[in-house]
């Protein structure tokens, strides 16, 4: 920030600046939206170490998820393949299991 900085942005700028060292006195700012990020911020007490600890937790129960979905395709799958190769219209097969025709036809394309 220089001398040059236009005024409306000076005490967003210092806001920022003062932010840094994690020491802020917000009695020197008269920005009421200022004064209530330093609030939200304040009651905001997770630290970094609790915060990447949740997002690993985030980011893990997104892969759990993945997975369960992808094993659950699998046995729509597997069932579809016994469905048909027992000679169930497709068509049934497809409302049975919810797969589309086109995921049908490339079963009936690797079982042929």
């Amino acid at each position: 920030m220089t001398d040059n900085t236009p005024e409306p942005y000076r005490e967003w700028l210092l806001a920022i600046q003062d932010s840094l060292d994690e020491e802020v006195d917000e009695t020197q700012y008269r920005k009421t939206a200022i004064q209530q990020i330093f609030n939200l911020i304040g009651r905001d007490s997770i630290s970094p170490q609790e915060r990447a600890r949740m997002k690993d937790e985030y980011s893990l129960g997104l892969l759990q998820q993945d997975k369960f979905e992808q094993g659950h395709k699998q046995g729509r799958l597997e069932t579809a393949r016994n469905l048909l190769a027992k000679g169930i219209e497709p068509m049934v097969v497809a409302e049975t299991t919810g797969l589309s025709s086109e995921e049908l036809a490339t079963l009936s394309s690797v079982q042929n």
